[in-house]
């Protein structure tokens, strides 16, 4: 099985989904979700194969849109000035643009014994849709971030984990993109 469909079905199992049917569109819903996956198991290649609608070029986009929106460079300061601080965080969403939310509403980067911890703060994921293409711009992200706190602080930082908070956990049932064994996971209950 696919290491990072291991991780995943692992932390969701068990878990209660219910319908809910907001702007009118049936979900199964799970409040409150807590993923943990290493970055080491956010590769293309993995993320394929989880995800078979994940297209390369999407989740490029989607990290760069991120980067674009906003500079990884006061959490590199942040983390140069004080590789032990608790204040790397940047929102990655602001309400003066648009009344419809990003699902990634902020990031936070802690340094712990040489290794980088990414914690994406979600007000939302699609789970079969979505989560492929957050896991990959967060991962990108944490690579940009340990590459360059690693060369101006001279010590080697590896990314280590990304942990996503996820408000609102859901998938759409009948979503032709919602890989299998997802689906299966939630809907044989």
């Amino acid at each position: 099985m696919n290491p990072l469909v291991k991780t995943i079905l692992a932390q969701i199992k068990g878990r209660e989904f219910r319908k809910v049917s907001p702007r009118g569109i049936e979900t199964l819903e799970t409040l409150g979700l807590i993923l943990r996956v290493e970055n080491s198991l956010v590769t293309e290649e993995n993320l394929k194969e989880a995800f078979p609608a994940f297209s390369s070029y999407m989740a490029k986009a989607r990290a760069e849109c991120i980067k674009s929106t906003v500079s990884l460079e006061p959490v590199i300061s942040r983390l140069d000035e004080d590789p032990m601080t608790r204040r790397a965080f940047i929102y990655t969403y602001d309400w003066a643009w648009s009344n419809h939310p990003e699902c990634i509403l902020g990031v936070q980067f802690i340094i712990r014994e040489d290794s980088l911890y990414t914690f994406g703060f979600l007000r939302a994921s699609d789970l079969g849709r979505a989560l492929a293409y957050d896991l990959y711009a967060l991962n990108d992200a944490a690579n940009t971030v340990a590459l360059e706190v690693s060369k101006s602080s001279k010590i080697n930082i590896e990314p280590k984990e990304i942990v996503l908070l996820i408000s609102s956990a859901h998938i759409y049932p009948n979503d032709p993109e919602t890989p299998d064994w997802l689906r299966g996971e939630i809907l044989e209950r």
